[in-house]
């Protein structure tokens, strides 16, 4: 019997973020205090040691900005700022370790956009991929302050989306600007509490007036909000963090109402995370669920600053087991796995060398530039063939410092693999070495006989520590071995090896075969590799692509190393690729969340609403849904807390438009809707479901309002009559009234679409992906 261990590894190049975005570093929250954060300076940037002085000033008085938002529950604690590999080495910069720009949780570069941002991918409470500043922002505090306000509480803005995944609370500008709350058209914003006035420069009385096309508000008017000396307005944070009295997120359990979230406004927020709070969102997560982390004092916010630096390149020395207990198997076992490693994974401009250890350590290959396939080669021909003798994994670790601090070089930032499957009580007597030489120990160990030691000497040297039973298929080890590179790619680093696919076979005999399928998308690929390794039986291998082409051993592509038991087939160029195919029997996949629902148009006289809302697929985004739960009722409570109570809008209540008539998944549906009353306070609440053939339901949709009292036709300016005679009776005098009355209204829009209104600065963030 054979057992085959396939797999399938890719070449990419330029693609990291995409690779590597599930993999970012992670932050851990102890005792209120945030540890390891990471922030990294883009390569573009010159040396500039005021820009990492800067970093220092934002996150030391965000952290006590932070603390006091959060109701003195967290701050950051530890922060690791990675400068760019191509500054000049200063004596404060320790080695990067697991510490990539890819990797990282605060970027500072140009990013898409000049306004701080957070790249959020996963939806309401879950974290972010990072925070992006530009250089500006953080170099030039006056350029900050100007436009976003303070710096400590804009990043504790950024912050709460990057960590919580919660989203802003002003109206971005396709945004309904104001909404029918309790009989009364308020401005999108939250909490109420926040003061202002209502505005419309385009008329020379600047009141504003209701638009009986939609019940609220014409277009043209706008909501300022009081300036620093009469706002008194303590939320949202999510809102404008730049008024001077907003200190705290928006809470739905505040006993005022004014202080309360408003569940109601058209806002990004709300749509996304239906309705709740930014604080209750927050207390969702696991940074504050189940009471963790409850309102405490601590002695400092002030957070402990450390600078890290890649080294120039990547230097490996693989300390590996050749004891007694390695013999056979587990022997063979680790030369396939180390084989893929030197072939496929290590990349050009690294450095490798190889140790082996039993009773004492010595060197099989001095270290070496993996510069081309020869070189692959020598390193894969030093590998260890035999296994004797007792297990001395101190005396392995000494030889690797060694190596890595020969020629004059310094062993900090190096790595040592170490691989075994004994026990040495000698250990510890190298712990001391291991911290002073700054080197860097990742560790596999083999079976549950291994020394747990290995992991300690992972901790203390800022490694990563695995697990192989040694029964299980290669591809597990090989995984692990693969890891110590994907895991810390270099910044320099331009092509990684991923693997993509790896599965066990299992050949019963010599005259059965095995087959199964390696799914590529399209996306990928530079070269493609595929590895089989076995042990017993030798195997042959015929791969067939969906073009028809088949790679066998007659194939210049196809190579047989019959020592190690490995068969490699490499394509270079991108690889034909097959098409996914999933076969579901069961409909478990809902449709996507309506989350656009918006009122159109109301009509007084038709007693009726105009609906809009972007279709959703039968599975998510794909294909069409079965049919629409489209309902309202007289208060937002009713319809939010208990929809399936609410009234039911049926095809027989649509004057115009098919509820009947499912779109495609991105297209626009449309209809307009007869309600039972129209007048003064009637208004009324709306919330539409999509559901699949199978009953499943995507959720119910963001809440909207219609206002059916009776609304008079707009009124005409006065003062627009007058400009009008003006220029009946005087045409050049009308020309320079004219003329100033529109300086004066491009000054006025100017100055509310920014955002700023002196008032305070403008907060233009991009959408959040």
């Amino acid at each position: 019997m054979a057992v085959v261990r396939f797999i399938c590894i890719a070449f990419f190049a330029f693609s990291l973020f995409f690779l590597a975005s599930g993999n970012r570093n992670q932050i851990a929250l102890k005792d209120g205090g945030y540890e390891n954060l990471l922030i990294a300076i883009t390569k573009e940037e010159k040396e500039d040691k005021g820009l990492i002085d800067n970093i220092k000033e934002i996150f030391t008085d965000g952290s006590s900005f932070l603390f006091k938002a959060t109701g003195r529950r967290v701050y950051w604690k530890t922060i690791t700022i990675l400068v760019p590999q191509s500054w000049p080495h200063l004596a404060e910069y320790e080695p990067a370790k697991t510490e990539t720009f890819d990797r990282t949780n605060v970027r500072i570069a140009k990013g898409e956009s000049p306004s701080p941002y957070a790249r959020l991918t996963e939806g309401c409470g879950k974290q972010g991929q990072y925070i992006n500043l530009t250089p500006q922002y953080v170099r030039d505090k006056t350029y900050a302050v100007k436009g976003w306000g303070p710096r400590d509480k804009l990043i504790v803005h950024e912050w709460a989306h990057f960590r919580w995944g919660v989203f802003d609370e002003y109206p971005y500008e396709n945004d309904d600007k104001f909404v029918v709350s309790k009989k009364k058209i308020e401005a999108t914003r939250c909490t109420k509490s926040v003061s202002g006035v209502y505005r419309d420069y385009s008329r020379s009385d600047r009141k504003c007036q209701l638009d009986p096309k939609t019940g609220v508000y014409t277009k043209s008017c706008k909501f300022e909000d009081d300036n620093s000396q009469t706002q008194r307005a303590e939320t949202s944070i999510m809102y404008k963090q730049f008024l001077p009295s907003i200190n705290f997120f928006c809470n739905g359990n505040e006993v005022n109402p004014d202080k309360r979230h408003f569940a109601e406004a058209p806002n990004r927020h709300n749509r996304l995370c239906k309705g709740k709070s930014i604080w209750d969102v927050m207390l969702g997560t696991d940074d504050f669920k189940n009471s963790n982390n409850p309102p405490r004092t601590v002695s400092t916010t002030t957070p402990t600053f450390r600078i890290v630096q890649a080294t120039t390149a990547r230097r490996v020395v693989l300390v590996l087991d050749t004891s007694g207990s390695m013999e056979g198997d587990p022997l063979m076992k680790l030369r396939q796995a180390t084989t893929h490693y030197l072939e496929s994974t290590i990349y050009i401009g690294s450095y490798v060398a190889i140790v082996g250890f039993s009773s004492s350590a010595y060197q099989l290959a001095p270290l070496t530039l993996v510069a081309d396939d020869n070189s692959r080669a020598r390193l894969t021909g030093a590998l260890p063939s035999n296994a004797n003798g007792r297990t001395s994994i101190a005396s392995g670790v000494r030889m690797g410092i060694q190596i890595l601090s020969s020629n004059g070089q310094s062993s900090n930032g190096g790595y040592l693999l170490v691989v075994s499957d004994g026990k040495d009580t000698s250990v510890p007597s190298v712990f001391d070495e291991v911290v002073s030489s700054g080197v860097i120990i990742d560790t596999i160990a083999i079976t549950e006989d291994a020394d747990n030691i290995l992991s300690e000497l992972s901790s203390i040297s800022g490694g990563r520590t695995s697990f192989y039973s040694g029964s299980d298929s290669i591809t597990v080890l090989i995984d692990s071995l693969t890891a110590t590179i994907t895991d810390r790619p270099d910044q320099t680093n331009e092509a990684l090896a991923i693997t993509i696919y790896s599965e066990a076979l299992t050949i019963d005999d010599t005259s059965d075969t095995a087959t199964s399928d390696c799914f590529i998308d399209t996306a990928v690929g530079v070269d493609t590799i595929f590895f089989f390794a076995w042990l017993d039986n030798p195997i042959q291998v015929v791969l067939h692509s969906p073009d028809g082409h088949i790679f066998n051993k007659t194939s210049v592509e196809y190579n047989l190393n019959s020592a190690d038991e490995i068969i490699t087939i490499r394509i270079n160029g991108r690889a034909v690729v097959m098409s996914n195919h999933v076969d579901v029997a069961i409909d478990r996949l809902q449709p996507s969340r309506i989350i656009d629902l918006k009122v159109i148009e109301v009509s007084y006289q038709q007693q009726s609403v105009t609906l809009q809302w972007t279709a959703v697929g039968d599975d998510f985004d794909k294909g069409s849904a079965t049919e629409y739960d489209l309902r309202f009722a007289e208060t937002f409570e009713e319809i939010f807390t208990n929809f399936s109570s609410a009234n039911l809008l049926t095809q027989d209540d649509v004057i115009s438009g098919n509820l009947l008539m499912i779109k495609q998944s991105g297209l626009l549906e449309e209809v307009k809707v007869r309600l039972p009353k129209r007048g003064a306070e009637v208004s009324y609440y709306f919330g539409v479901m999509a559901i699949d053939e199978a009953n499943n339901t995507g959720g119910l949709s963001n809440i909207v309002s219609a206002n059916l009292e009776y609304i008079p036709p707009l009124e005409q300016d006065s003062n627009g009559i007058n400009v009008l005679v003006l220029i009946v009776v005087a045409i050049g005098v009308a020309g320079f009234l004219m003329f100033t009355l529109i300086g004066l209204y491009i000054k006025h829009t100017r100055r509310s679409t920014t955002g700023s209104n002196d008032r305070g600065p403008a907060h233009v963030n991009p959408a959040y992906a």
